[in-house]
């Protein structure tokens, strides 16, 4: 009875022993459950032992059952849990398996370390593609033919030519449905009346080989039909006279809804005058120029086009006439400051001469200013305005003062009145005296700036003081940098 008994002991024992050996289980899903060559594809392994999460590492092996070394491994996180990103599988069908590791070691096992194996996973991995659209004219001009050329190639760089067809269009609009591939090119003819004027959403779109596992693909380019353009180039004035201003107006006109981007060119007689790029503005802008030579002068203009605005030339040729000058139409006077930059102390002055001159005959009278001066710097001319005469000159002095005091020395009055009263109220001249003795010290301080520089530290530093001639509709300016220090 004793041997009986022990030997079903140790059967049960046998029994529940094994049933905790076998407890965990291993599950191995994919996402997505297949992809192209090249594309990531995430694995999850979960190992569990009843509900309770296991610790240590999952194994992957591709096409085996643990009898070979893994290509791929991840820990597992407090929930029993691996993800596993691969994007290196070979185009083809792969039974991938997931093995449990809790050895511990960091040495990757040759074979599986434990009898725990989910069951196999089948990846399917499909060869990828890429399409290339390209089109025989970009842009065009409204009213042209153009061909479509779709080419697809597999993306792993396999010798694998894929097959199939290729449907073309235009945004929803179909312009050639399922064009067989030969040798991996399809072909589209596009009719003007296909298209619209501005920019056409072209694409091309391959529907790969499900038979040979071969995935599709699509590539869209935007197709740019331009309207007709038409330019036009003005001057003022015309005639004109040598060295006088001449203002080139252009003018673009098109039947496109946006407004006219790129380069015009102005030529004199081939010989270029000016560029312009164009923003975008209803106004493509003008030119000016005061360097024509005297005679007829043949104005052309060249626009280059954009996306939507076609190029286009002046319809017709500007010609500009200049006349040589008499001495009243160049008459002139020039303006000069002896010193470009001066120095000063807050509270001081600073003088050079100004000379202006006459030129061309020029004579009148010039009158000159400090516009837009600093707070706390004034200006002043000996003399001012002065007379040029014909082929003469004139020189003044011009003097620029920083930080005046003599608003404080106003303070003298209201304080001596105070002074004064205080005197006779007290019927005492020693009392006035002794009062002026006490207030003496602010007055000098107040006559000298305040405290010092203080008063002025707003001036501190270089300014630049704009010095003007005029007389008339002629106007001069000349810059000086003035630099004041403490």
């Amino acid at each position: 009875m004793r041997t009986l008994f022990a030997v079903v002991i140790s059967l049960l024992s046998a029994i529940v022993c094994s049933s905790v050996g076998v407890a965990q289980t291993i599950s191995l899903s994919d996402q997505p459950t297949s992809a192209g060559f090249g594309q990531s594809v995430t694995l999850t392994a979960t190992v569990l032992n009843g509900s309770i999460a296991e610790i240590g590492r999952v194994l992957i092996y591709d096409g085996t059952t643990g009898n070979a070394a893994p290509f791929l491994y991840a820990s597992l996180d407090s929930t029993g849990t691996a993800s596993l990103s691969v994007s290196s599988l070979s185009v083809g069908t792969h039974s991938l398996v997931a093995c449990w590791d809790n050895t511990g070691s960091s040495n990757l096992p040759d074979t599986c370390p434990t009898t725990v194996l989910s069951p196999a996973l089948t990846l399917e991995i499909h060869e990828s593609t890429t399409t290339t659209l390209a089109t025989s004219n970009n842009p065009i001009l409204n009213g042209t033919d153009i061909t479509l050329t779709a080419r697809v190639s597999a993306d792993d760089g396999a010798p694998l030519v894929p097959t199939g067809t290729v449907t073309f269009a235009n945004g929803e609009n179909t312009l050639c449905n399922n064009v067989v591939l030969q040798s991996g090119s399809a072909q589209c003819p596009i009719y003007a009346a296909q298209l619209v004027a501005g920019a056409n959403a072209l694409t091309a779109s391959y529907s790969g080989n499900a038979s040979l596992s071969v995935l599709g693909s699509s590539q869209a380019l935007t197709e740019y039909v331009q309207s007709s353009s038409s330019l036009a180039v003005s001057s003022v004035p015309n005639p004109s006279t040598y060295g006088q201003q001449v203002t080139f107006v252009l003018n673009i006109n098109s039947a496109a809804s946006t407004l006219p981007t790129g380069n015009i060119f102005i030529y004199d007689n081939n010989t270029l005058l000016a560029s312009s790029t164009l923003s975008g503005s209803s106004n493509p802008g003008s030119y000016l120029t005061t360097s024509l030579s005297v005679g007829s002068h043949p104005i052309t203009a060249v626009y280059q086009g954009d996306d939507y605005h076609a190029p286009s030339s002046a319809s017709t040729v500007l010609t500009q006439i200049v006349s040589a000058p008499t001495s009243q139409d160049l008459s002139d006077f020039s303006l000069a400051l002896t010193s470009s930059s001066m120095s000063v102390k807050v509270g001081g002055t600073a003088s050079t001469a100004l000379t202006a001159a006459s030129l061309y005959g020029f004579s009148g009278s010039v009158t000159l200013s400090c516009p837009s001066l600093p707070s706390g710097i004034s200006c002043s001319f000996a003399a001012n305005p002065f007379t040029l005469t014909s082929g003469g000159q004139q020189s003044t002095t011009l003097t620029l003062k920083t930080g005046s005091s003599s608003s404080a020395w106003l303070l003298f009055a209201p304080l001596l009145l105070i002074v004064c009263g205080a005197g006779k109220l007290t019927k005492n001249r020693f009392a006035s005296i002794g009062f002026f003795a006490m207030i003496l010290p602010l007055l000098l301080q107040l006559g000298c700036g305040g405290t010092g520089s203080a008063g002025y530290s707003g001036l501190i530093g270089t300014h630049n003081i704009s010095v003007t001639a005029s007389s008339g509709s002629l106007s001069h300016t000349q810059t000086l940098n003035l630099t004041v220090t403490q």
